[in-house]
């Protein structure tokens, strides 16, 4: 993938590939009804670089990494370029798709969820909550080109290429910037 992400346990492996195109989602009748996964022998879609991300975890039987789940973006469109970053951590996935809606970009959060009888763990999938958009963002931003994040994720660095300083610069300028976002406990918080 363009992207790869270990837990710092080691026991998650996430790699993202937002220039995955044709992509079909079906739910899986094992997990939540909007739990979304892509299946990339099916009948192919029309949306070009719409990206996905593969969750791989450790089997501590054998030593091996197994797949867990492909995902896409909730909505997926074309170009939308969902992976084109990832950051792991033992509770969370962060994902972004810097080419979603016109270039603005936005960055998904998923966060490791015990199922009601607690037999297995999954990955919850965004809500509006759980979507991180930047304030103001204008078509060209590319919020999410790039991440960074603590071990733990409470802090994220997120790349903005496309960014100006201000509405009176040139926009092919791409001067760029970074936002700064902090976990409160239940959600980002721009600093």
């Amino acid at each position: 993938g363009t992207s790869v992400a270990v837990s710092s346990d080691g026991t998650f492996i996430v790699g993202g590939a937002p220039n995955a195109s044709y992509v079909k989602e079906t739910n899986n009748p094992e997990k939540d009804a909007r739990f979304i996964e892509a299946k990339i022998d099916s009948p192919a879609s029309n949306r070009l670089n719409q990206g996905i991300i593969k969750i791989s975890k450790l089997n501590t039987t054998n030593g091996e990494y197994e797949p867990e789940y492909v995902l896409t973006s909730q909505v997926p469109t074309a170009n939308e370029l969902f992976g084109q970053q990832v950051l792991v951590s033992n509770e969370r996935i962060i994902v972004s798709a810097p080419g979603a809606d016109s270039k603005k970009g936005k960055l998904y959060v998923y966060d490791r969820q015990v199922q009601s009888d607690g037999s297995t763990v999954d990955w919850d999938i965004p809500n509006d909550q759980k979507e991180i958009i930047l304030p103001n963002a204008v078509a060209g931003d590319q919020f999410g080109q790039s991440m960074a994040g603590s071990k733990d994720l409470e802090y994220i660095v997120v790349g903005i290429p496309g960014r100006e300083e201000s509405a009176d610069l040139d926009s092919t300028l791409n001067s760029g910037a970074v936002a700064i976002y902090r976990w409160n406990g239940q959600q980002y918080e721009l600093l």
